[in-house]
């Protein structure tokens, strides 16, 4: 699958409000030259942090690419030889990881632009920017920064699509808006599947990909699970928070005019992506609106994309593809209100505040497919809408007995039935660990 060019100016990409236009260029110029320093390997917070988390990634990889309770000798051996030269980056990066994102930003970081634009990465984790183990999030920086950031041309549809023709190409079936209401279980075997459409599939190895709340409480009868896995999961559904995202797919007649970000001189790539928070304040205070199902539609912090820019292959010519994220969204708004009656409300006003950074962009809207956290919980069957499945990002949900004990390393208590959502080992949020260490465990039975 083609890819785009990787975007290298990373921070430029994050774009602020609460100054005059002249002053955020200046900000932003100011930022993206301790960026340039950190990849020149200098002193900088920037890097050190960076530098830190990376270290702590490339020492627990070997152990997360194998299975969870059998690290290979050679695992083993490469996490020494690690650790014997860079144990004081390790045991920095480790501490980073462990801590909340808050923490991990104040201690690194004065600016309130950096902090802003990090402390978006908490939209990962569906939590809070204090919740313990936020840090985590960060490794996006090492992902940036060690190896890129890219996309397949044409969209991300373009890389499940080519994964989908490998799978056929080795003698697969793809059935898609195809539910399943049920696994069938069997003498603590399960068996297959039973769809909403009334058929059955019978099969000696089920991998559920889908999170570990749906999976424990939707689609399994609670007879089949042991008592212990319906405390465990009892006791991590308090840990998910009630935080969520609204998304908006937005056709425009023409390119975005970013005139309000002060752009005259900056490239019109930078703007690829953007971060739109007034202040620290705004967002904490965003959060805790959230956590009571209510927001502020002066203040609703974004995290907005315009993937047209750097990959024209998927507008027609003239036009721009826009999608808007809203951070710190509530799952179930009070007072009454319902995402079915308030989705187009709740749109004009995030739209208002992205206008002061774009004017015009409601003018030239062609058409607008609006995503609410109820449907986000419905499309992807996830628990409450978190649609990455991440939402229990406390040190003690990070390790080996991720989501909880009973699931842990990709098994259940159910023998042939197998847990592989972006929720389970190794790490958290969207990765191919889980996936393909589950595959080698399943080949490993059958071949037993």
């Amino acid at each position: 699958t083609q890819v785009v060019s990787p975007i290298t100016d990373v921070f430029l990409q994050f774009q602020y409000g609460g100054a005059t236009p002249a002053t955020r260029v200046a900000d932003i110029k100011s930022i993206n030259a301790n960026f340039q320093k950190s990849i020149a390997g200098k002193a900088s917070p920037l890097g050190e942090l960076v530098d830190g988390i990376t270290w702590a990634l490339k020492a627990a990889l070997p152990y997360f690419m194998g299975p969870a309770f059998r690290p290979s000798p050679g695992a083993i051996w490469d996490i020494l030889k690690i650790m014997a030269k860079r144990r004081k980056e390790v045991a920095r990066g480790a501490r980073i990881l462990m801590s909340s994102l808050q923490g991990a930003l104040d201690e690194y970081f004065e600016s309130e632009q950096v902090k802003i634009a990090l402390g978006n990465y908490s939209l990962a984790n569906f939590g809070l920017m204090a919740d313990a183990g936020g840090g985590a999030y960060l490794t996006i920086l090492t992902g940036a920064h060690e190896f890129g950031v890219r996309r397949p041309r044409g969209g991300s549809g373009q890389l499940t699509r080519a994964l989908a023709a490998c799978v056929v190409a080795h003698g697969g079936e793809i059935r898609v808006n195809t539910r399943v209401a049920e696994i069938k279980v069997s003498n603590g075997r399960a068996t297959g599947v039973a769809l909403q459409s009334g058929e059955e599939i019978n099969a000696k190895q089920i991998i559920a990909a889908t999170d570990p709340v749906v999976l424990a409480t939707k689609l399994l009868a609670a007879s089949s699970l042991p008592q212990s896995t319906h405390e465990q999961i009892r006791g991590l559904i308090p840990t998910i928070n009630p935080i969520n995202v609204f998304k908006a797919d937005i056709a425009l007649s023409r390119p975005l005019n970013f005139s309000g970000m002060g752009h005259q001189h900056l490239e019109r790539h930078h703007f690829e992506g953007l971060s739109l928070c007034q202040s620290m304040a705004d967002f904490h205070r965003s959060e805790k609106m959230c956590m009571m199902g209510d927001y502020d539609p002066a203040n609703i912090p974004q995290s907005n994309y315009v993937p047209s820019i750097v990959d024209p292959s998927l507008v027609p010519e003239g036009g721009e593809y826009l999608y808007l994220y809203a951070s710190n969204t509530p799952q179930e708004l009070s007072g009454g209100r319902t995402w079915e009656t308030h989705a187009q409300t709740y749109l004009h006003e995030c739209l208002k505040v992205f206008e002061q950074y774009a004017p015009g962009t409601t003018d030239s809207i062609v058409d607008v497919y609006i995503t609410t956290p109820p449907e986000f919980a419905q499309r992807y069957n996830g628990n409450n809408g978190n649609y990455a499945m991440v939402g229990m990002g406390s040190p003690t949900n990070m390790g080996p007995w991720r989501p909880i004990p009973d699931f842990a390393a990709n098994k259940t208590p159910i023998d042939g039935l197998w847990h592989a959502s972006s929720g389970s080992f190794p790490i958290p949020y969207l990765n191919g660990w889980a996936g393909r260490t589950v595959a080698g465990e399943v080949l490993r039975t059958l071949k037993a």
